[in-house]
């Protein structure tokens, strides 16, 4: 533990992200004003290493640390707090994680589908099916993925009028979703997309 606290206090972020590593191994509560410091680091990995320890914490400092890291200058610091917030279905995640999204480019939007259905809430579901009328069709398709993945038979129908869509790719992530849901309505539909000319 000395050696530990030593390595905190160190200006070496390669020492710093030892003893988040320390503490981890260990078992051992690691000083939240020392977490809240390595996440404000301009050092990456003493970033990522400080989320690593956050992942095993379940108490509320942890959340409001993870809040904190959400407003990290390096998108991966970002993504991976968005995908803890997610998991543990925090209050702010639904809120945090859109924001993040509409702040990164289009194409990047196709990331975030994952995270709204993981979280599972109906503020996160009316993202998630708003994500499904995107303009990008990549983001169209992983919306109708992750609402298949995470059984969210209630998106059925969308699901159901993008199967008509042209784009092939979209049709062929429908009837995958059509099929994971089990979704006997759709059974005409899944016969016509057998003849399909891909």
């Amino acid at each position: 533990s000395i050696i530990l606290e030593q390595n905190l206090r160190s200006t070496s972020s390669e020492k710093q992200i030892l003893a988040i590593f320390g503490y981890s191994i260990g078992g051992l509560n690691a000083p939240p004003n020392f977490l809240e410091h390595a996440l404000t680091s301009p050092d990456l990995q003493a970033q990522l290493a400080a989320l690593q320890y956050l992942a095993r914490m379940q108490e509320d400092a942890s959340d409001f640390l993870l809040n904190k890291a959400m407003s990290s200058e390096f998108l991966l610091t970002r993504l991976e707090a968005a995908f803890l917030l997610a998991q543990r279905k925090a209050k702010s995640a639904t809120g945090q994680i859109e924001s993040l999204m509409y702040r990164l480019p289009v194409p990047m939007r196709s990331f975030f589908p994952e995270f709204f259905a993981i979280i599972g809430t109906s503020e996160a579901i009316h993202v998630l099916r708003h994500l499904m009328d995107d303009s990008f069709h990549p983001t169209r398709i992983e919306a109708i993925l992750s609402a298949a993945r995470h059984g969210r038979d209630d998106l059925l129908p969308p699901i159901r009028a993008a199967s008509t869509h042209l784009n092939s790719a979209e049709q062929e992530a429908c009837a995958a979703a059509l099929g994971y849901l089990k979704d006997m309505k759709s059974i005409k539909k899944l016969k016509k997309l057998t003849v399909h000319s891909s």
